[in-house]
């Protein structure tokens, strides 16, 4: 994945636009930013949009689950991508 360009929409959810079962684990290879800020827990971003998703985390630190489902929430603004250093 290193070598391939960042692309503008990224999901690891099956089905959401800019699925790609080779980039799993966005968080080892991508550092995500919107507004300047960088964001944990995304499943999912679009540049293009200005939005990113990612898992909602409790003032604790732990995932909001409900059901069986951990609950997402969808953060808007300008979304920077950037490849982690090595």
């Amino acid at each position: 994945m290193i070598s391939q360009p960042i692309p503008a929409v990224l999901s690891i959810e099956e089905g959401e636009p800019g699925f790609r079962p080779d980039w799993q684990d966005i968080a080892f290879d991508l550092n995500i930013f919107v507004d300047g800020v960088e964001q944990r827990n995304v499943v999912s971003y679009d540049c293009n949009a200005g939005l990113v998703k990612r898992f909602l985390i409790s003032a604790s630190g732990r995932f909001i689950v409900e059901g069986d489902q951990v609950v997402l929430e969808t953060i808007h603004g300008t979304v920077e991508v950037l490849r982690k250093p090595k």
